[in-house]
């Protein structure tokens, strides 16, 4: 097989917390029923006049922010392995391939579940939660259609 691009990126605290928020996230529905919750909460306290719904409406968002941020921090120092891991991607026409200290992996974009992009990252999923961090500001020139056009092949599997 013929190597069409390759990049190394490398896995580090802010680009997990990156990946963590983006699939948290990805979905509207995810962040309208937490804005719904919100609003909910706020609408109650006011006007049942309860200080504490109105209070926990307000600190809610902070408090989900603060536990989930020490979660993300938490599982990425208890991975000595990949913690501040350099991985090497290489991209041929039908799969790629990840080299990294936990191994290496080549998978078929037509078998990956989702490619997610968000504005300094692309993921490629290989089921719901675990994927492939590449960031946009390492890729070399043209991967980044590449990936779109191979996200197009995804999308479609999914149609069908």
């Amino acid at each position: 097989m013929e190597i069409i691009y390759s990049m190394k990126s490398r896995f580090s605290l802010e680009e997990f917390k990156r990946f963590v928020w983006a699939m948290t996230f990805r979905k509207k529905s995810t962040v309208f029923k937490l804005a719904l919750f919100e609003i909910a909460l706020l609408v109650i306290g006011l006007i049942i006049d309860n200080k504490v719904f109105v209070g926990f409406a307000v600190a809610y968002p902070f408090a989900i922010w603060f536990i989930r941020s020490r979660q993300i921090k938490k599982i990425y120092n208890s991975n000595g392995l990949m913690k501040d891991a350099e991985v090497e991607y290489t991209f041929y026409e039908p799969c790629f391939s990840s080299n990294d200290p936990s191994g290496k992996s080549r998978v078929d974009y037509e078998k990956l579940y989702e490619i997610v992009e968000t504005k300094t990252n692309m993921y490629l999923m290989i089921s719901e939660n675990q994927g492939f961090m590449l960031k946009k500001s390492e890729m070399p020139d043209g991967l980044e259609a590449f990936l779109h056009k191979k996200a197009e092949l995804v999308g479609s599997k999914e149609k069908k």
